[in-house]
């Protein structure tokens, strides 16, 4: 959703965690990587986290469990799974994907010259609005164990781009583009049901697809996680 990401502070994020923790954010490090990272420890980027793995996929359909219900009878929400296709062009656009990756830099220009000349090949505008007018499934290195863990991928959210008549060209714009739940990039999403999640839960558990495993890198994760177990066996 474009109108929940702040884009306006979306370099001081980047810049700040450079600068404070340089050991993990690195000059050398790609835009791509430094998004993955940061979304990694929770601060929101214009990344969304996406798995290869249909189990883990499920696990987090169920897991946000109601917690404080306001009424006996509120029912839990149902969750949804999506199922994303995969092409080619994902991979092969990889230099572009950094581009847009570093938009908070890129931003700064904010707009193209335009060719006015005629020219059987494209422009540089049309080649890069071409690129950004849709989220781009994308890999981003596995540097922590919770990547891996969670087998993790990432849906990546260009600025959105529009004409400016006052400019002659087209400029990038504060918001992101956006993708509605019936857009082409989706193959199919399937529903789970409110009452089915814990149980699900229980299933995944006994084949490792649990809390503990994939936040295995969060020692207070882990931590609770022990505590509920010697409770439960109390």
């Amino acid at each position: 959703n474009s109108d929940a990401t702040c884009l306006k502070d979306e370099l001081s994020l980047i810049e700040m965690a450079k600068y404070k923790l340089p050991e993990i954010f690195k000059n050398d490090m790609l835009p791509l990587d430094i998004l993955a990272l940061l979304q990694h420890h929770l601060v929101p980027t214009r990344l969304l986290d996406l798995t290869e793995n249909a189990l883990v996929a499920l696990y987090f359909a169920c897991e946000i469990i109601l917690k404080e219900k306001k009424k006996p009878e509120d029912k839990e929400p149902d969750g949804e799974v999506f199922v994303f296709h995969q092409h080619d062009s994902d991979i092969a656009t990889y230099p572009i994907v950094q581009a847009i990756a570093d938009s908070s830099h890129l931003i700064r220009s904010n707009k193209y010259q335009k060719n006015k000349k005629k020219s059987p090949f494209m422009s540089m505008e049309d080649i890069v609005s071409g690129s950004c007018n849709k989220p781009i499934i994308v890999y981003a290195p596995i540097r922590t164990i919770r990547q891996k863990t969670q087998s993790g991928r990432y849906l990546l959210f260009p600025n959105r781009i529009e004409r400016s008549d006052s400019l002659n060209c087209k400029v990038f714009t504060d918001e992101l583009v956006s993708l509605e739940k019936d857009d082409a990039c989706i193959a199919c999403r399937f529903t789970i049901a409110g009452e089915a999640k814990q149980s699900i839960l229980d299933d995944l558990n006994t084949i490792g697809i649990c809390r503990e495993i994939l936040f295995w890198d969060n020692i207070d994760v882990v931590c609770e996680e022990i505590k509920k177990t010697i409770s439960l066996r109390q």
